[in-house]
């Protein structure tokens, strides 16, 4: 009987030691859920508070102004700012912004042409929001890249526009060249940026040869001559078209300018 109650006051003081060591690892282990869930929810907040500032500056940069939408103006009112929202005072929001120049149709194609790529150069910016909270070597952060792009014009009276680069003879001479720029406009005559262009000449009767085309196509010229399958020229005289087109929200637009050739 002796040796049975020694032996329950030592599984009774072992047994209480268990459970003691298991309600401080219970204890621990609540709390370590509760720090985490408490560092989710402030995640949570700071992500919903990047996606609401980048929603706020898509919608900035569609409002209309001069000489299109904001988004063509400065970005004063938030490049290089920090936000304090009202609602989140523990929370601020850097916003940042840079212009990159994408290359098109893709970086891959377009880097065997080192120097003379074809690039969307104004009609996009690449929007940096960063939440931080915290203080000290506490603070902890995130952050939210996103492109956004030039609103799209209304359609009405979007026309190309070429334009003279130098002068233009009243009879183009043989092998010699007239050169013309092109620009995409809309109704109110503001240009749309990066605009493609691809070049082509058409017989009215005449005929040229399209030469010195850029190729992001905004200049080309039309020559004075026809080269024949041996190598050698002809010179076909009369009018030639010079026909410049490009696709802006998946419409196709064009422009000409007749050129009169000497035969």
């Amino acid at each position: 009987m002796g040796k049975r109650r020694g032996g329950s006051l030592i599984e009774t003081t072992i047994g209480m030691f268990v459970l003691v060591a298991g309600l401080f690892v219970t204890t621990q282990l609540f709390h370590s859920s509760l720090t985490y869930s408490a560092r989710a929810e402030q995640a949570a907040i700071a992500t919903m508070l990047s996606q609401r500032t980048l929603a706020e500056i898509r919608g900035w940069a569609r409002q209309p102004a001069a000489p299109a939408f904001n988004f063509e103006g400065a970005w004063a009112p938030y490049d290089g700012t920090t936000i304090v929202p009202p609602d989140y005072p523990e929370y601020a929001i850097d916003v940042s912004l840079q212009s990159p120049q994408l290359d098109s149709p893709c970086s891959l194609l377009e880097a065997q042409h080192a120097g003379d790529q074809r690039r969307l150069a104004t009609t996009y910016r690449k929007v940096r929001v960063q939440v931080r909270w915290g203080r000290g070597t506490a603070t902890e952060r995130v952050s939210l890249t996103s492109l956004v792009s030039s609103p799209p014009r209304d359609l009405t009276g979007v026309n190309v526009v070429l334009t003279p680069v130098g002068a233009v003879p009243p009879l183009l001479g043989h092998d010699l060249p007239v050169t013309y720029q092109a620009e995409l406009r809309d109704g109110a005559g503001t240009l749309i940026p990066d605009a493609l262009f691809v070049w082509s000449a058409q017989a009215r009767p005449g005929m040229g040869t399209v030469t010195n085309a850029r190729r992001d196509g905004s200049q080309a010229s039309l020559s004075n001559f026809i080269d024949n399958p041996d190598g050698s020229r002809r010179y076909a005289g009369g009018s030639c078209a010079l026909v410049a087109r490009t696709r802006y929200q998946g419409v196709d637009f064009r422009g000409e300018v007749l050129v009169d050739l000497a035969p």
